[in-house]
C-alpha cells in the first residue's frame, strides 16, 4: 500500500511541478527554480516506489515533511514567493501529512 500512495503522490507533485512551468495555466506564481525542484522530488518519490526493495518509509518521510512544511510556510505567510490559492496550501499539507503518517506506520510496504 505504501508503495502505491508514494506512486500516487509523486505523480501529483511532478504534475504540480509541470503545471507550475506553464504561464497559461493561471493558477498562482512561482519561481522556477521552486517548480524544478517539485519536479525533481517527484521523480526520486517515483524512483522509490517502482523499485523491487526502497527505502518507502524514508521516501514518504522526506517528501511529507517537504510538503508538509511548503504548506505550512505558505500559511503563515513565511514564504512570499509563492502566490497560490488556498485549497493549494491545503492540498499540499493533507497529502504531506498523509505522506508523514504512512511513513511512521509499520504498515506494510507492498
Amino acid at each position: 500500500m505504501k508503495k502505491r500512495v508514494l506512486l500516487v503522490i509523486s505523480i501529483i507533485i511532478i504534475l504540480m511541478g509541470i503545471m507550475a512551468l506553464i504561464p497559461s495555466i493561471n493558477m498562482g506564481t512561482e519561481p522556477a527554480w521552486h517548480a524544478a525542484a517539485k519536479i525533481v522530488v517527484g521523480l526520486v518519490g517515483l524512483w522509490v516506489s517502482l523499485q523491487k526493495t526502497g527505502k518507502t518509509k524514508t521516501a514518504l518521510l522526506v517528501i511529507g515533511i517537504l510538503l508538509a512544511a511548503m504548506g505550512l510556510l505558505d500559511v503563515l505567510g513565511l514564504f512570499n514567493m509563492v502566490t497560490v490559492p488556498v485549497w493549494h496550501t491545503i492540498a499540499v499539507i493533507v497529502i504531506g501529512a498523509v505522506a508523514i503518517y504512512l511513513g511512521a506506520t509499520n504498515m506494510n510496504e507492498a
